[in-house]
């Protein structure tokens, strides 16, 4: 009994932690995308250059591209903010969390007994 009460504690604590940096991950993720998108940029206009539709040195205007294309994204996630995108995306979340699922069935079950 002690030690599965012992491999109770530890084995929760793991999960924490495994959830913890799993949380930290994700928060890095959003960063690798901007610089994916960097480098998707500079292949997109390395292609275009190759291909003769735009003349300019890439090389020489990569940085100035790269700002106006993460203020470009900026201006995006601005208008999804003030469109309420997002809230929506966290009211679908929200509504599919099978924690949030079961809590709703319990209140909805203390509502219909209150008001019988």
């Amino acid at each position: 009994m002690i030690i599965s009460i012992k491999m109770k504690e530890t084995l929760k604590f793991i999960r924490d932690k495994a959830m913890r940096i799993k949380f930290y991950m994700h928060r890095t993720s959003s960063y690798l995308a901007l610089a994916n998108t960097g480098m998707i940029l500079f292949l997109f206009l390395s292609k275009l250059k190759e291909l003769g539709f735009i003349s300019f040195d890439i090389d020489r205007y990569f940085i100035p591209l790269i700002i106006i294309g993460f203020c470009l994204l900026m201006l995006i996630g601005w208008l999804e903010v003030r469109l309420r995108g997002n809230q929506e995306e966290a009211k679908v979340q929200f509504s599919l969390n099978p924690y949030m699922m079961e809590m709703r069935s319990k209140i909805n079950d203390l509502w219909e007994e209150k008001h019988k």
